[in-house]
């Protein structure tokens, strides 16, 4: 999308996206001239179709359409800046999380790790117990679960 931008910076102005307008209106020109002018400035550098180049016109000409309807009307973009403000200030006190999809005590690893195994590697879920290593091996799991 960059490269359009770029590219179309550099065109004749009337080879430009007329904001005040809607796609519409415009659809035709865009597709007989402005699409041409851009695939011979990015020809051999991107490999693309005709209507991905379009969509991101048209999202393009839609940003900026919107942002011209805006301002306007000076009452609206007050409210849209209040509420792009609020929706900002309610986002910096979200806490992202993660559910755990497991219980530690179903999961735990009851696995000695090698001896020259570096802490860090060893999980937080080992039980360094030398009983409950002994009651493993003597098949008693379901004392060990009850505890």
């Amino acid at each position: 999308m960059d490269e359009v931008v770029q590219i179309l910076s550099g065109l004749d102005n009337t080879l430009q996206l007329d904001h005040t307008k809607k796609w519409i209106d415009i659809a035709r020109h865009v597709a007989k001239n402005i699409m041409k002018e851009i695939d011979k400035a990015m020809k051999g550098r991107f490999q693309y179709k005709d209507t991905e180049l379009k969509w991101v016109l048209q999202q393009l000409h839609r940003h900026h359409h919107e942002n011209w309807r805006i301002n306007l009307d000076p009452e609206k973009a007050k409210f849209v800046n209040y509420f792009v403000y609020l929706i900002a200030l309610a986002i910096s006190h979200v806490k992202v999380f993660h559910r755990r999809w497991y219980e530690d005590k179903k999961w735990c690893d009851n696995f000695k790790p090698p001896e020259d195994a570096p802490e860090w590697t060893i999980s937080r879920s080992y039980n360094n117990n030398d009983d409950h290593q002994s009651m493993i091996g003597s098949g008693e799991k379901e004392n060990i679960e009850n505890e």
